[in-house]
């Protein structure tokens, strides 16, 4: 009956949109939750597109840059394009372990920059021989096989290159070597795809660098797939970064879109003055707690065998490392006939005193020295100082790398 007088009302019209207003504002606070879960309705229009080239030489600085892009750019109405090439730099992907991927004690020593960037995939070593391109669209503009098409045609129109995409939309130089792996972003309504081009890279210092001492791990982190790498430039010598910047940049500008709007800055600074906060995601990339305690859980697995005291020992351990740090040591010390060797329970007061430290060489080498010296004035019969001296050995080289 309501619905018959409603549609039967003159004033039927006037009365419906008078309860729908009424029902919207009641309703305000949950349609406005409703409708961040629903993507914003991009223009169709063909959108701008900037290439932004950066001069800085530092690894935090240009992810950073690439990261305040990616949350700032206006992406409803333009493309961006980011280059940069860096400093000696080893960056691992969002989910993976450094101590697995590379030579973490060697990079931090010869003064090289150890970076993790926010997107996924392997690890990549970066030199100023090494040119990084990154495209940041829209979500529905996303397409790596598109961008990888273009920087291809790009090189091809100006160098006698051979290359091709594979399956893993890595590039392939010459059908064998790998000169340019793949990643990605995906957020809500934003993304970023960007990969390195191996144009004149310090090859032995990639291999060298990218080689991980530490063996015996248990982890689920992403593992980096290795693959045979060549200089662009073994086969096109007349490559240089400055001209594969410039060809690729003009490749993008004028990208099937004849109508749309062209610009390219080259940045020389990167600075809250022109690009406000960008200075705070810099100190992030650097921390610690970013570089490191990001590593997915993972488990050190070794078992040790030695002769002391005139009986063969066996030593089984399995060291925890969460967050970067020793979260838990458990060891099993047994003779040849498997009979226990010493009180665990006494060695367990020596362990504990590991938990909680970072995974690094030089903040481990103080406490190990100190347990080292406890141990060799320990005067207990209950505990034999070879054994505990060796199991710490055990420990040390278990968790550091020559």
């Amino acid at each position: 009956m309501l619905i018959q007088k409603l549609f039967c009302c003159k004033h039927s019209g006037l009365f419906l949109r008078s309860v729908l207003k009424k029902w919207t504002q009641a309703n305000k606070r949950e349609l406005s939750r409703i409708s961040e879960h629903y993507p914003k309705q991009y223009t169709t229009a063909a959108p701008e597109h900037v290439v932004y080239v950066s001069r800085s030489k530092n690894i935090f600085e240009n992810l950073a840059l690439e990261d305040w892009i990616y949350q700032n750019g206006d992406l409803e109405n333009k493309n961006y394009l980011l280059m940069w090439s860096n400093g000696p730099a080893v960056v691992v992907g969002l989910h993976q372990n450094p101590w697995m991927e590379c030579n973490v004690d060697r990079i931090l020593a010869e003064n090289v920059d150890l970076a993790r960037r926010k997107s996924g995939g392997g690890t990549v070593y970066h030199d100023e021989g090494n040119l990084n391109v990154s495209f940041i669209k829209s979500r529905p503009r996303y397409n790596r096989k598109e961008n990888l098409e273009l920087v291809k045609r790009a090189l091809a129109h100006n160098w006698d290159v051979d290359l091709t995409i594979n399956c893993r939309e890595d590039l392939i130089l010459d059908g064998f070597f790998k000169v340019s792996g793949t990643a990605a972003k995906l957020g809500g309504h934003r993304t970023y795809h960007h990969f390195t081009l191996l144009v004149d890279v310090d090859v032995e210092r990639l291999t060298t660098l990218l080689q991980s001492p530490m063996i015996g791990v248990k982890s689920k982190s992403t593992e980096s797939v290795p693959a045979n790498v060549r200089n662009m430039v073994e086969s096109a010598p007349s490559m240089d970064i400055p001209s594969i910047v410039q060809c690729i940049g003009d490749k993008f500008l004028h990208q099937n879109i004849p109508q749309g709007k062209c610009s390219i800055q080259y940045i020389s600074t990167i600075t809250d003055a022109d690009f406000p906060g960008v200075s705070t995601k810099i100190k992030e990339l650097k921390k610690w707690d970013f570089i490191f305690a990001k590593t997915p859980p993972f488990s050190i697995i070794k078992s040790y065998t030695k002769v002391i005291d005139g009986g063969k020992v066996d030593l089984d351990l399995n060291i925890d490392i969460v967050k970067g740090k020793i979260h838990k040591i458990n060891m099993n010390l047994t003779r040849g006939e498997g009979a226990a060797v010493i009180d665990h329970n006494h060695l367990e007061q020596y362990l504990l005193e590991l938990t909680n430290k970072r995974l690094n060489k030089q903040e481990l080498s103080p406490p190990f020295q100190a347990l080292i010296t406890k141990a060799s004035s320990e005067t207990e019969s209950v505990v034999s100082r070879s054994h505990v001296q060796w199991v710490l050995e055990c420990i040390r080289k278990s968790l550091v790398s020559e």
